[in-house]
């Protein structure tokens, strides 16, 4: 389990090149801020000319693609783009991302998802209370994609960490909710031997505050494991993931909490 969530935590800091679905550039230092590009096409509008983009409220979003198919092991990073009511790209605003199923797949903050065991899942992205959907199936199928490429990382740095939880409201729709009480562990990487950790140091643990966050301050540079347990009696369940070598000095990372 801890390879795991090293391996996990390793993928999501990378700059991954799209080809054949393992798409994207993503950083698990933040948030995915929703690029101003246009589909060709929306809806009943078929014009060839583009109609901007908008900074109106969002009345819609679209993942694509709504259907993926990883092998084992593999990950990927699906689009998502937020429209206006007129179904104009509204630009500026962060996408926050959760699995229906973290045991068949996993995603980061910034939407990487990871593969890591056979099955099929959903995964859900939002934009200011919008959210969608896409089919995730994980096939028996060899892990190819190149390894991360080394970054260099900072000596020290700052973590900020925002708990929410999941309100379901139907099968594309959710809203979200802080989390208070939680309980944030930090445990740092010492030492690594190829894919095996080798040293486990616990680096502190805090309580959210009634607004979800939580703060640690001058941690060492390196590989950390996050473990997030929801307050007794919420209902929500407990998630593990990690934070590979920060190459900034403030970090900040959003965790949404599924229901049992």
């Amino acid at each position: 389990m801890m390879r795991l969530q090293f391996v996990l935590a390793a993928v999501a800091a990378a700059i991954v090149t799209a080809c054949s679905g393992d798409a994207a550039t993503t950083s698990i230092d933040g948030p995915q801020t929703i690029a101003a590009t246009t589909p060709a096409s929306r809806g009943n509008d078929t014009s060839a000319s583009s109609p901007g983009t908008s900074n109106g409220a969002v009345a819609s979003v679209t993942i694509t693609p709504h259907a993926l198919t990883l092998g084992l092991g593999r990950f990927s990073t699906p689009t998502i783009a937020a429209y206006d009511a007129k179904g104009v790209v509204v630009t500026g605003k962060a996408a926050t991302w959760r699995s229906a199923d973290a045991s068949i797949a996993i995603t980061s903050d910034t939407g990487l998802v990871y593969a890591r065991a056979l099955g099929t899942t959903k995964v859900y992205g939002s934009i200011d209370g919008h959210t969608d959907s896409m089919t995730v199936t994980v096939v028996d199928a060899p892990a190819t994609n190149p390894p991360p490429p080394p970054a260099p990382g900072v000596a020290s740095f700052d973590l900020a960490i925002t708990v929410n939880g999941a309100v379901l409201s139907g099968a594309d729709t959710s809203g979200f909710v802080h989390v208070a009480g939680a309980t944030v562990k930090l445990t740092r990487v010492g030492g690594i031997t190829g894919d095996t950790l080798s040293t486990s140091i616990p680096a502190g643990s805090a309580t959210t505050d009634a607004n979800g966050n939580v703060s640690f301050k001058s941690l060492v540079g390196g590989s950390y494991t996050v473990e997030i347990t929801p307050p007794s009696g919420s209902g929500y369940a407990a998630i593990t993931s990690g934070i590979y070598r920060p190459t900034t000095s403030d970090v900040h990372m959003t965790f949404t909490l599924s229901k049992h």
